[in-house]
């Protein structure tokens, strides 16, 4: 089974997560946005809605890829994320260095045209 799947929307990425997202996977994942990044597209969402745990290594990796994403001069965005991984992100002050957003905001801002 796949990690993750990827679409392209009109100049957006959206890389949708399944399960946990753990050391031992992590390096897929990493090469999946690597590979977005390299593409060069206005944003890449990361949609977290099927995001059932992450753990230290992996919040790493998702920083490091953040700012390659905005070196690059692409929008990073974590979006849809359920109350247990958002709360994760609330108290570490992770929702404050990555751009975290609802679906429904995600969408209007970059994927309705």
């Amino acid at each position: 089974m796949s990690i993750a799947e990827v679409e392209e929307h009109h100049g957006v990425t959206v890389i949708r997560i399944f399960g946990s997202l753990t050391m031992k996977i992590v390096e897929e994942f990493d090469e999946l946005c690597q590979g977005a990044i390299r593409k060069g597209p206005e944003a890449i969402g990361i949609d977290c809605r099927d995001l059932d745990f992450i753990d230290s290594v992996s919040i790493n990796h998702l920083f490091k890829i953040s700012h390659l994403a905005v070196d690059q001069g692409i929008k990073m965005i974590l979006f849809d994320m359920n109350p247990t991984i958002s709360h994760i992100f609330s108290v570490t002050g992770l929702d404050k260095l990555l751009r975290v957003m609802q679906k429904d905001a995600f969408e209007s801002e970059f994927l309705i045209e």
